[in-house]
C-alpha cells in the first residue's frame, strides 16, 4: 500500500529520525470529477487509514474547494516523537 511505503520513507529521512509516527495525507482523484482525502499513519505495529467521503468536483462548489484547501494547508497535530524515559540511580 502506498501510504505505508510513504510513511516508512518519511521515517527514514534525517529530520524524522526521532519520530515514531509519520502521518501521510493523500489526495485520491477518480477521473477529473471526484476526489477524496486519505489520511494514514503507521505506528510501528498497525497502519491506520481514514478516508473522507467522495467529493463531486463537477459542481465547482466553493465550500468543497475550501475544505480540500484546509486539509492541504492545515498544520499537523499530535505527538509523533519518541518518548524517552530517563532513570536516575543514586548511589549512597
Amino acid at each position: 500500500m502506498i501510504a505505508l511505503r510513504l510513511s516508512i520513507a518519511q521515517l527514514r529521512r534525517a529530520k524524522f529520525l526521532e519520530h515514531m509516527i509519520a502521518p501521510i495525507l493523500l489526495f485520491s482523484y477518480m477521473g477529473p470529477q471526484h476526489a477524496r482525502l486519505i489520511e494514514a499513519f503507521f505506528t510501528g505495529d498497525a497502519l491506520t487509514v481514514r478516508a473522507t467521503r467522495l467529493y463531486d468536483l463537477r459542481k465547482k462548489d466553493e465550500a468543497v474547494f475550501k475544505l480540500l484547501a484546509q486539509w492541504y494547508l492545515g498544520k499537523p497535530t499530535g505527538t509523533t516523537m519518541t518518548t524517552t524515559v530517563t532513570t536516575t540511580t543514586s548511589s549512597s
